[in-house]
Formats: structure tokens, C-alpha cells, sequence
């Protein structure tokens, strides 16, 4: 039966808390589709990991085989996954602010799933990256990695100080959206012609140092009595009209 040591699971179960990806400067991959994603990027993998019957499912030779009760001690997943990889966390993507025509700003978002369904929808609709602010949900949290279905793996995700990031790596002429329960109606702005949108914590919007420094306020229209929209709902269907 195929043996990996305790040392090398005690450290890939590490990598499911914030602490230790950072201490590590790693994260895991669970899944043999969002492996696979994953060898298809520029993202160094150190580690993989996969159970006999999935190794020839994966695009790499580089694998190291471990029994099924093995892949549950290392897995947070409910149901272990055919393959684990631990990667090197991005520190330093680069982005040419200059150069970006759709950028998608975070404010404060809290749940890892909501993150995951924004970063998925943003690399669907051809965003050019991405950025958190420091209170943002970690990106390399599983629950997100899990929700991006590969899409972290191709959008540049960074996290800043939002204001800073506004009052001086910004350009003035870039039109700035802020997403509000009370604004003008998003499909009467000519939001094609790209900017940035801001999309903010999903109990208390998005801070009002960031709202003042925002160009418009836009919303989506209500038509029936929900209270409010999710977070990775309304930037998904915000980013559709970019």
C-alpha cells in the first residue's frame, strides 16, 4: 500500500489554515480538474499527491501515490478528492494599471464562497484582474480556490490598501463604479467603455472612505420584495453589462 510520511500530512493539513500558507508561503489544490487547471498555469507546484486509480487522470508524471485512507487525513473536503497539489503563492502578480480596461475591486468580502463565484465571474467576462482589500477573505482559503473552478489560476488576484490603491496607483480619467442598494440604474451608464467596479462586504457595502472615493454610485434595479441581492450575485450580474 502506498505510504506517505506523518510529517508530510501533518503539513499539507497545515495548509487549510491562513496561518500556515503564509508561515509556508503554500497552498493546496484539491480535485483532479482544478489540478489539472492548475499545471496548465504559471503557478509552481511543489507537490502532487493522487490515489492510484487517478494518477493517470492528471497531467503530470510528477505524482506522488497515496492510499485512499491517506488522501481523507490530508483532504478538507467531505469527500477526498482523486488528487492534491501544494503550490507557491503568487506574492507579486504583476498588473500594468495603465494598460487594464475592466478591473474588479473588493471591499471587505467575507465569505470564500462569494469570493471564488466574483473571481470566477470576473475571469468569464474578460476582467483583467482583480483586487482585494487586506480585510478580504484570504484567495488561497480551499472554499475559494474550490468556488474559482480554476479561474484564480488565470486572473490576477492582489490584495492592497484600498485607499492608498485609489488616491495614487489609480488614474484620475479611470471611471470608478460603486455597487449600492440606493444609485442610478447600472444599465443606464455606458459601462462598456470599462473602469473599475466595486463590489463590497456583503452585511455593510462597501466602506464609505472608498464610496467618497468613487465616481458613481450605480444599482440593480429591484422588481421583487428580496431585502438584498448576494454579493457574488450582483458582480456577476454587474460585470455581464462591462
Amino acid at each position: 500500500m502506498p505510504m506517505i510520511s506523518k510529517n508530510k500530512i501533518k503539513r499539507l493539513v497545515s495548509l487549510q489554515q491562513k496561518k500556515y500558507r503564509q508561515i509556508h508561503n503554500l497552498f493546496v489544490v484539491e480535485g483532479i480538474k482544478q489540478v489539472n487547471e492548475l499545471l496548465l498555469s504559471n503557478f509552481k507546484v511543489v507537490q502532487v499527491v493522487a490515489t492510484s486509480e487517478n494518477r493517470n487522470k492528471l497531467t503530470t508524471d510528477i505524482i506522488e501515490v497515496v492510499s485512499v485512507d491517506e488522501m481523507k487525513k490530508i483532504s478538507s473536503y467531505k469527500t477526498p478528492p482523486g488528487a492534491i497539489a501544494v503550490v507557491e503563492i503568487n506574492q507579486n502578480p504583476t498588473i500594468s494599471i495603465n494598460a487594464i480596461s475592466k478591473l474588479l475591486v473588493l471591499d471587505d468580502i467575507a465569505d470564500p464562497g462569494n469570493l471564488g463565484t466574483l473571481i470566477r465571474s470576473a475571469d468569464w467576462f474578460g476582467f483583467d484582474a482583480v483586487i482585494c482589500s487586506s480585510n478580504t477573505v484570504d484567495c488561497y482559503n480551499s472554499k475559494v480556490i474550490q468556488s474559482t473552478m480554476g479561474s484564480i489560476f488565470r486572473i490576477p488576484v492582489l490584495y492592497k490598501e484600498l485607499i492608498p490603491f485609489f488616491k495614487s496607483e489609480l488614474p484620475e480619467n479611470v471611471n470608478t463604479y460603486a455597487a449600492v442598494m440606493v444609485g442610478s440604474d447600472y444599465r443606464k451608464e455606458d459601462l462598456k467603455s470599462g473602469g473599475v467596479l466595486i463590489i463590497g462586504n456583503e452585511s455593510n457595502g462597501i466602506s464609505s472612505e472608498i464610496l467618497q472615493l468613487s465616481k458613481k454610485l450605480i444599482t440593480i434595479p429591484r422588481s421583487g420584495d428580496a431585502e438584498s441581492l448576494n454579493a457574488g450575485v450582483a458582480g456577476g450580474i454587474l460585470m455581464s453589462a462591462f
